[in-house]
């Protein structure tokens, strides 16, 4: 799946061209070190200030290395690993991924505004999420808790993805890509920095493919095409003298070839599919002020849009002998709006402070389920939260910064939550850096956890003719009763430059995470969702990055962790016991052919049956050739050595028998752009 290491895994300033991009290639590590990012305090800040674990993943790694989606460059960090149901992506961070869980545990961003949709808190890093990989100016993303600025979701991480502006793109590209699979992606897209401060860009694509012809899902058997998908996505974004508006839209089709929640497996009729659409507006200004005080305000408005719908198949023999396999039909719908008012400025000489105040207004949180033989569910809510969040940095001495934040989050339908923040900052040298932190942030239960009821779904009967594996009733009831789960994490960060040329970073971490929503099965075939105890983990890990004349870059990580049911003392599921990742990207003929290498490595780990998921390697290889400026060839292995790698199946499959999930075996992949 992901394509490689980290190219040179430093932060990108915000709103870099294509141009510092190339710069980087030649910097040194020290240099590297300086360049700002803004994800982790809501301002622009060098690496060695921010107090988080921070990475930015930018627009020249996504090009060497292939990534096909977010998730996939999401791979290449320490710490992360990826997860799959066959339909949707996931990321695991530093050893905690619950099965089935939907991203919830971690905030996804488009330039600043929340993806997260209140319904599921779906956090999409696949082709879920509407912007293409192509459109992506660079990722910027923030490990441990991000409550204390962000709120909701920000519960392991941050993912904030930027797309490319109008300086960025300076002209028209247009791209064609086919994979295996199938796989067939074409774009465009256009953008122009204007004299007098207009900047303007856009992008449109389209992906889809047939997917594995054949997948073996244990023990229900072969699924033969039932694998397809289709996406399509677009966004725009314009800005004028602070003045900037973003929009993003996108709609996605999937086939669940896994037979999940007891539908008909390898259906030779339409089968079960889901559909997503979302729509994203968001109009921001900003300006400085009191330049006495080097303030600066920011305001902006968004509104929001995420509908999901599936089809799901189901067989009814036994029961009803007349009737032949039928369509339920499950909606969600969600509609919500918001603003943010942001002040930062010096306090003091010594003391910078950024606080501010938001507003969330979800109006309409919407599920139906109906069927030929009832309606199953059809429950509306709405709710509006009200929050509230300051950070101040002190400068105790000139190599000294102690950082103190805060946020609290006021929901009309649950206790508030407050969530604090707090840093050490030691920067006793140029190109060292040592950081302790300490934080604490909460995820919210949302609507599906809290009101999704279906009253029980039919399932399937012994010895139909499609291969059902017996009779089953399937029943989700809704907890209005359930607590928002908490976070609370200390880290230490040691980030030394060495030599002009190398990078070494450790890092020691410990949390706990208590009052967990999970699944929980309270009746045969009846599930609801449960505040159901305390994970604590610890981790260490180390990072060693080298960056070599004429754009040699290589980077090697490890990581070991253990997250363990602090009742019994025993491993949670899908959580490894190690993480590692290992990697290099050498450029040759005057940097025209580009040839990227990463080897991924994700430890053992449990599934929801206490049966163990052998450990993972994934090798690929990228070669990216550039003869002229205005064209570009890419070529890739996935997957090199066609491994068998499977995850830990969820719930809905573990009912079925199903323990295990296969990931994709070797795919190829060619492009081919054009810049005009």
């Amino acid at each position: 799946m992901g394509v490689a290491l980290l190219l040179f895994w430093t932060p990108v300033a915000a709103g870099a061209t294509d141009d510092a991009d190339a710069d980087l290639l030649d910097m040194s590590i020290e240099e590297l070190l300086e360049l700002e990012v803004v994800t982790a305090s809501k301002k622009k800040q060098t690496i060695a200030e921010a107090p988080a674990f921070t990475h930015v993943i930018t627009r020249e790694q996504i090009l060497r290395y292939g990534y096909r989606t977010v998730g996939e460059a999401l791979w290449s960090l320490i710490g992360l690993y990826v997860n799959t149901d066959l339909v949707y992506g996931y990321s695991g961070v530093r050893g905690f991924a619950r099965a089935g869980d939907y991203n919830t545990r971690i905030l996804v961003l488009f330039d600043g505004q929340r993806m997260n949709d209140p319904l599921y808190d779906f956090g999409a890093i696949d082709e879920a999420l509407p912007i293409d990989i192509d459109g992506v100016e660079r990722i910027e993303v923030v490990k441990g808790p991000g409550s204390a600025l962000w709120g909701n979701n920000a519960l392991l991480g941050v993912v904030n993805v930027v797309p490319q502006k109008g300086a960025d793109v300076d002209g028209l590209e247009s791209g064609v890509e086919y994979a295996s699979y199938d796989r067939f992606k074409g774009y465009v897209k256009g953008g122009k920095a204007f004299a007098g401060g207009i900047d303007g860009a856009a992008m449109f694509s389209y992906v889809g493919g047939d997917g594995v012809e054949e997948i073996e899902i244990s023990p229900l058997g072969i699924a033969e095409d039932q694998d397809y998908g289709a996406s399509s996505q677009g966004y725009l974004t314009a800005s004028y003298k602070g003045l900037e508006l973003n929009f993003l839209a996108g709609g996605r089709e999937k086939r669940d070839p896994t037979g999940a929640n007891y539908v008909i497996f390898n259906s030779p009729f339409e089968g079960t599919r889901v559909e997503d659409t979302r729509f994203h507006t968001q109009l921001s200004y900003e300006r400085g002020v009191l330049p006495e005080r080097d303030g600066n305000v920011l305001a902006r408005f968004y509104h929001s849009v995420y509908n999901r719908h599936a089809d799901y198949e189901y067989d009814t023999l036994a029961l009803f002998p007349e009737v032949e396999p039928y369509i339920n039909y499950d909606e969600g719908e969600s509609q919500w709006w918001g603003g943010e008012l942001q002040l930062s400025g010096d306090l003091h000489p010594r003391v910078e402070l950024i606080g501010g105040f938001e507003y969330h207004d979800v109006y309409k949180a919407a599920f139906k389920n109906v069927d030929q033989f009832a309606l199953h569910l059809d429950e509306s809510l709405d709710w509006h939260i009200l929050a509230g969040y300051a950070q101040a940095e002190i400068e105790a001495a000139s190599f000294l910064h102690l950082v103190l934040g805060g946020r609290v989050d006021d929901y009309s339908n649950l206790e508030a939550k407050w969530s604090p923040r707090v840093a050490l900052v030691l920067t006793p040298r140029e190109g060292t850096a040592v950081k302790a932190m300490f934080g604490q942030a909460f995820r919210a239960p949302n609507a599906y956890e809290r009101v999704y009821d279906n009253g029980g779904l039919l399932g399937r009967t012994l010895g139909g003719r499609r291969g059902s594996p017996g009779a089953r009733r399937l029943s989700i009831m809704g907890n209005p009763d359930l607590e928002p789960e908490t976070i609370t994490t200390w880290e230490v960060i040691w980030d030394q430059a060495i030599a002009g040329n190398l990078r070494l970073v450790g890092s020691l971490y410990q949390y706990e995470i208590e009052d967990i929503i999970s699944p929980v099965d309270i009746n045969v075939g009846v599930l609801q969702y449960q505040n159901v105890g305390t994970v604590e983990s610890r981790g260490a890990g180390v990072m060693l990055q080298m960056h070599l004349d004429r754009g040699i870059m290589s980077h090697a990580g490890f990581s070991v962790l253990r997250a363990e049911d602090a009742d019994t003392g025993s491993r949670v599921e899908n959580s490894p016991k190690y993480l590692g990742n290992l990697g290099v990207s050498v450029p040759f003929f005057a940097r025209k052919l580009c040839a990227s290498a990463e080897l991924q490595a994700v430890g053992g780990r449990k599934t929801l049956s206490d049966s163990e998921v052998d450990p993972s390697f994934n090798t690929n290889l990228i070669l990216r050739y550039q003869p002229l400026k205005w064209v570009d060839a890419t070529f890739g292995i996935y997957n090199l050595f066609d491994e068998d790698q499977r995850v830990p199946s969820a719930l809905q499959h573990l009912n079925n028998g199903t323990e295990k999930l296969p990931l994709r075996g070797r795919a190829f992949r060619s492009v081919i752009r054009g810049y005009y």
